[in-house]
């Protein structure tokens, strides 16, 4: 197991370890945080390719060439910066609810460090609040 203060990714504004997760404004604990991606660029940049790629199937005659390359790149662009880039809000009990804009990858990679430590911090205390006393007593409840 690593060390409580061994980075479990570090790279860019983000360092996340078992017991923290550090941006470049806020100190969030793991055991209070939670993470979420969202792809709304992609769903942007998808409504945009369709308005675009409406208008350019039904006006093709009208358009000179040069527009019509225009919207195709336009159409790419969108459909490419939709895909990779995403946002990660993060929330975490008394603490600035933030959402950060990033490349795909590093969201990705940021949330699976979060979940990581999120579940080392679990084994280390012997899972999420509950101990073996509570877990016992539920059972003779039933």
């Amino acid at each position: 197991m690593k060390n409580a203060q061994t980075p479990l990714y570090e790279k860019g504004q983000f360092i996340v370890t078992p017991s923290y997760l550090r941006t470049a404004k806020v100190f969030y604990p793991i055991r209070e945080t939670s993470g979420r991606i969202r792809k709304d660029f992609l769903f942007a940049g998808l409504a945009f390719a369709a308005v675009i790629g409406l208008a350019l199937w039904t006006y093709y005659d009208l358009w000179y060439w040069h527009e019509r390359v225009a919207m195709s790149v336009s159409i790419a662009i969108a459909l490419i910066a939709g895909t990779q880039v995403s946002t990660l809000q993060i929330d975490a009990r008394g603490f600035p609810s933030r959402m950060f804009i990033a490349r795909a990858k590093t969201i990705r990679a940021v949330f699976h460090a979060i979940t990581e430590a999120k579940s080392m911090t679990a084994q280390s205390q012997g899972g999420y609040g509950e101990t073996e006393h509570g877990a016992e007593q539920g059972l003779e409840d039933i």
